[in-house]
């Protein structure tokens, strides 16, 4: 059966999400299945090196060889279902990996209008229906969402979020109707698991390293962080900003840092998976605050490396256990509980482990090849 993967983009800089869907479509556990993944995305002008990304890069002597991926942008799949009536009325799987632009929304009114009666939808939101039910400033896009995105949104056969925070959420956003989801979480590729969790590479500091790793965008926080950060009198700490986003925000970041803090606080700008590798093993904590957050890929990594997590308790790391005792921030009067939180930071203190759970067991939960079984269960399930 094929599946077609919509997805804006596939650049690494431009998130969690695209760094996901990347290993998962390309995951070696997919060879030998009867399915065929086919990658949708916007940039026409990039498929080769897409394709090239996907199948020159493999271990011709592993199963994952013989893996190849498609790649093909939205339009030349509209004019493929437009000529060929046997592409219309075959069975597929269209899997949306969020919902973020109107090409995506297209493919679904073409479904719900029935011209493509035997597909499948299924609906993994990767945090956009929160994020639109959140802002009171985008008047446009909840109403574009609630007349819209609703009617179409409701026709689809399943949706997949990350934790149960992310769902109750998304059933409280208006004008949706979630008949029927399924939780299946994000996974550390094995390959990059390998890598983050040798011990023996592990370095450490005489003063403590604090990590932000994501994309610089409004709904993480990164403003609240710096301005709690200049306030504290922990003059131990270190802040490292890694991730790129629009420049202007950028900037706006920096101005927040003032001259006595300019040498604490280092923008490192976007990361490779071997420079990020390296910073989150000289990192003592790694901080996530963000306003929401469908699932938090950078929080497991930075874990696996060894640093504690820092997070707000508006996100659904709050039931998680963890190998090491997290340190958790209530959400409300955010800025005031982080300075608090870096005055009293102390790494000997918070570095107990908690013997309920060992880093290892930790990881598991989000193995590769256990999450991406719990796809393959349900693309058969709803295939059959």
């Amino acid at each position: 059966m094929k599946i077609y993967h919509f997805i804006d983009s596939l650049d690494p800089k431009s998130g969690g999400t695209s760094t996901f869907v990347e290993s998962f479509i390309s995951s070696q556990y997919f060879s030998g299945t009867n399915f065929t993944n086919i990658v949708v995305v916007k940039q026409w002008l990039q498929l080769d090196s897409y394709e090239m990304r996907f199948n020159d890069n493999k271990d011709p002597n592993t199963a994952a060889g013989s893996l190849q991926i498609k790649v093909i942008n939205y339009r030349r799949l509209l004019n493929l279902f437009i000529k060929s009536k046997s592409e219309r009325k075959s069975s597929f799987v269209m899997h949306f990996h969020g919902l973020w632009q109107p090409w995506t929304w297209i493919f679904l009114f073409i479904r719900k209008a029935g011209f493509l009666s035997n597909s499948i939808a299924v609906v993994q939101p990767h945090g956009m229906l929160q994020k639109y039910s959140m802002y009171k400033s985008h008047k446009k896009k909840k109403l574009v969402l609630q007349i819209f995105l609703g009617r179409l949104l409701n026709t689809a056969n399943r949706f997949i979020f990350s934790s149960d925070k992310e769902a109750l959420e998304s059933l409280l956003v208006k004008s949706i109707t979630i008949k029927s989801y399924v939780k299946i979480n994000h996974y550390i590729p094995d390959n990059v698991y390998s890598k983050i969790c040798d011990d023996a590479e592990r370095f450490y500091n005489k003063e403590l390293n604090v990590i932000f790793l994501g994309r610089l965008d409004e709904i993480k926080n990164i403003d609240v962080i710096l301005k709690a950060f200049v306030e504290t009198t922990n003059d131990r700490l270190i802040l490292k900003i890694a991730g790129s986003g629009d420049a202007s925000y950028e900037e706006y970041l920096k101005s927040l840092v003032s001259p006595s803090f300019r040498d604490r606080v280092r923008f490192l700008g976007f990361l490779n998976q071997e420079e990020k590798i390296k910073q989150l093993k000289c990192s003592d904590f790694i901080i996530m605050c963000s306003k929401t957050e469908n699932f938090g890929l950078s929080l497991l990594e930075g874990v696996a490396a060894g640093c504690i997590p820092i997070f707000s308790d508006n996100l659904h790391w709050v039931s998680v256990k963890f190998p090491v005792n997290p340190i958790v921030c209530q959400y409300e009067s955010l800025q005031l509980n982080l300075v608090n939180t870096f005055d009293r930071l102390n790494k000997p203190f918070y570095c107990e482990e908690n013997n309920s759970i060992s880093l290892r067991q930790f990881i598991n939960q989000f193995s590769e090849k256990n999450i991406l079984s719990e796809y393959l269960k349900l693309y058969e399930k709803l295939g059959n």
